[in-house]
């Protein structure tokens, strides 16, 4: 049997299966959906892949992140956590932002860094530094992120970077 649909047909019957296989494409690898169907929450517990985390037992949760998908990302992590999150900074690409209610997104350039990734990843060190033993820290990595949050070493520059 051979397949010859195209999304280009004018005929419907045809396109419809090409369309809905193209969704089904997008759907899996929708950054939102993606961190639904690796998180968990059940009873106050977080599962991660085989790992299990009571949330209750941790003082502060912090979500810290960077990446073009980092408005969904975050937004799903909101959904699941809530009022829970303490504080948290995710970086993403200029104008692929989003609301956000617990954790602060901000907008950096990409491909070439610039001083909002630089103040971004600042930011970050900081709240990373803030987290004690006792804390959950939660991080949101997609791709993107290394021209995103910016952390030059000493004697490097922000030029240095954008070569």
């Amino acid at each position: 049997m051979h397949f010859h649909s195209s999304i280009l047909t004018p005929n419907l019957q045809k396109r419809e299966p090409v369309i809905q296989i193209l969704d089904a494409a997008l759907d899996a690898v929708d950054p939102y959906r993606a961190v639904l169907n690796a998180l968990h929450v059940h009873n106050g517990v977080m599962h991660v892949g085989e790992g299990q985390y009571v949330l209750d037992e941790y003082k502060r949760i912090f979500v810290l992140g960077a990446g073009k998908a980092g408005a969904p990302m975050t937004q799903a992590i909101e959904t699941l956590l809530g009022e829970r999150i303490t504080d948290g900074l995710v970086v993403t690409k200029t104008d692929h932002g989003g609301p956000t209610r617990f954790v602060q997104l901000v907008e950096a350039s990409h491909p070439v860094p610039d001083e909002a990734g630089v103040e971004a990843g600042r930011k970050i060190l900081k709240l990373a530094q803030n987290a004690g033993e006792r804390d959950l820290v939660i991080t949101l990595i997609s791709g993107g992120g290394s021209a995103l949050l910016v952390a030059p070493a000493v004697g490097l520059t922000l030029d240095d970077l954008q070569v």
